[in-house]
């Protein structure tokens, strides 16, 4: 079935919702971090609650229940809107997420496709640099016991 108008939608529905819990969550009520542990759980219980609306639903009008991929979808959307709406995300990269949307957007206006695929291996580079650079100063840190990054303040 893969992705469909009506899981979009429910999806783009539940993200307000579920963005809602991760900010009041971590910034207002500052318990339950949802976004720090691997497995948002979050995203986990708000698809929990789908599913079980979609057993309801099931069982009244099996045309209208939705597929497992559709609940994929839906999942899918609703991590990547917790981990955009979390404290440890969009709080320090905001401004690399948006220059990088800046120059995507120039190479593609001004140089086009010819111009655009040539430069993707450029960035992915300049990304992979940046975690080498990032892992040589943490093993740094391990090694000297020198304390690189901070956390928590």
């Amino acid at each position: 079935m893969g992705v469909t108008f009506r899981s979009v939608v429910i999806g783009l529905i539940l993200i307000p919702l579920n963005t809602l819990w991760v900010v009041l969550a971590e910034l207002g009520w500052y318990s339950g971090f949802p976004t720090c542990l691997s497995l948002f759980f979050n995203a986990v219980f708000c698809v929990f609650v789908l599913v079980v609306g979609n057993l309801a639903v099931e069982r009244l009008r099996p045309a209208w229940a939705l597929h497992g991929t559709e609940i994929l979808v839906v999942y899918t959307m609703i991590c990547i809107a917790s981990g955009l709406a979390g404290t440890w995300s969009m709080d320090r990269l905001w401004v690399c997420v948006i220059i990088g949307w800046l120059l995507k957007v120039a190479v593609l206006r001004y140089g086009g496709v010819k111009a655009y695929r040539p430069a993707v291996p450029f960035f992915i580079g300049l990304i992979l640099g940046d975690f080498m650079v990032g892992a040589f100063w943490n093993l740094y840190g391990i090694v000297m016991e020198v304390q690189v990054y901070r956390f928590w303040f």
